[in-house]
């Protein structure tokens, strides 16, 4: 509510009253000297005669020259009063009082820091509307002179209560943020309110340009024995793959006329190493296990050992496997003797290397299988002659030997060659 004021308003009333009225008229177009009354303001006027009598009334109301009123304020009496009579607009207390109690609020624009109200009573709800952040959002200057209303919006796992503008705080609460993953290096524990996250990973932060050290996680090692597949994990960086060929599988004895001859062991298989960045690799690779080569002899029948397999590793490397030994048989190329098997080669490898080739044989003592490349697998033994018992050729040792060489009719006793295998070490 506001008081209203003008100056010099000063008149007489129209026709006389009683002390119950309530309506009070003024002398013809004076009341255009008394101020304009929107919802809610008011002014207080004085009635007073020749005797110095005096009522002191509240006007609520004014159309034209007919005052609405509250009658016998400030400790005056309701009296009947005569026309003729003044009615005059004069300072009193309980108009100081309430204009300095704030009720005189002026017609100011929200954009010049006012409410955009003209009475108190749409002033103060303006008020209350800018002080309703979680309605109105909040009232901030943009410019010189101008405001506008902001507010602070939810997101995805985000909710925002402004507060009440009076003794509620704004409050921004996660619900979604603390859906954290932890990795390699880092655990997390706790609840949602509080969330513990655990360094076992990071070695230094620098505060000043935010880089992180991170300790480096030691290499993880998928060994293949048997032909599958590799998949590649989140995170990972490189792999280093090792491929080991299988070893050759050895010959028996050799006979050419009354000249008789040991077989000769297989040859070791090859080696090949590869580092192989993750952007290189596929989301799975084909690992193939070279199958160890088999001995020779079929029924009576002598003949040469049988190759090892190649592994390999996707496309990415392999590595052949020892050729089977020779026996002999008097004409090329085992003219002189039984051939020992050559050894299997490393493929498209970093580092590519050569199994051993088993030795020739020349005698009645059979030989022994290669040796694979780096010494993955030892060759087998050849066949060996104690009085009149004769020993089998044993097959090549894990990963890669080459079988050892046999000595004996009517059975098979040459070693076969030993499986390969594929190392993949996956750096994190």
């Amino acid at each position: 509510m506001t008081v209203k004021w003008t100056n010099n308003a000063t008149t007489t009333i129209a026709s006389g009253i009683s002390s119950g009225d309530t309506s009070i008229t003024l002398a013809g177009s004076t009341g255009a000297l008394f101020p304009t009354l929107g919802a809610g303001d008011y002014f207080y006027g004085t009635l007073n005669n020749a005797n110095n009598d005096i009522e002191i009334v509240k006007v609520t109301g004014r159309s034209g020259d007919v005052l609405t009123v509250v009658r016998g304020q400030e400790g005056t009496s309701a009296a009947a009063w005569i026309g003729g009579d003044k009615f005059e607009l004069r300072p009193t207390a309980a108009g100081f009082t309430d204009a300095a109690a704030g009720e005189n609020i002026v017609d100011l624009a929200v954009a010049k820091g006012g409410t955009g109200a003209d009475n108190a009573l749409d002033a103060r709800i303006n008020l209350d509307a800018a002080q309703d952040p979680d309605t109105n959002g909040f009232i901030v200057r943009n410019g010189d002179h101008v405001s506008v209303s902001r507010s602070i919006t939810a997101g995805d796992g985000i909710t925002v209560t402004n507060g009440d503008g009076q003794a509620g705080n704004v409050e921004i609460d996660n619900t979604g943020v603390l859906a954290l993953t932890q990795g390699t290096g880092i655990t997390i524990s706790g609840t949602n309110a509080n969330k513990t996250i655990t360094n076992a990973g990071v070695t230094s932060f620098n505060g000043s340009t935010g880089d992180i050290t991170f300790t480096s996680d030691p290499p993880q090692l998928v060994v293949f024995t048997a032909s599958g597949t590799w998949t590649k994990d989140p995170g990972l960086k490189a792999v280093i793959a090792e491929v080991i060929g299988a070893g050759g599988g050895a010959s028996t004895r050799g006979a050419v006329g009354k000249t008789t001859i040991a077989g000769a062991g297989g040859g070791g298989g090859g080696y090949a190493r590869k580092r192989i960045a993750e952007a290189s690799l596929g989301a799975t690779e084909t690992v193939t296990i070279g199958t160890g080569g088999t001995a020779s002899k079929t029924g009576t029948t002598n003949t040469d050992g049988s190759s090892g397999g190649t592994s390999s590793f996707g496309s990415h490397c392999s590595a052949t496997g020892g050729t089977g030994g020779q026996k002999y048989d008097g004409a090329a190329p085992a003219t002189t003797s039984s051939v020992g098997g050559t050894g299997g080669t490393g493929s498209n490898g970093d580092v590519n290397v050569q199994g051993a080739k088993a030795p020739d044989v020349l005698t009645t003592l059979a030989g022994d299988g290669g040796l694979a490349a780096l010494g993955f697998g030892a060759g087998g033994a050849g066949a060996k002659t104690t009085g009149t018992a004769i020993t089998n050729g044993s097959n090549g040792n894990l990963y890669g030997g080459g079988g050892g060489g046999g000595f004996a009719s009517g059975t098979n006793n040459a070693g076969s060659g030993a499986d390969g295998l594929v190392l993949v070490w996956e750096f994190y």
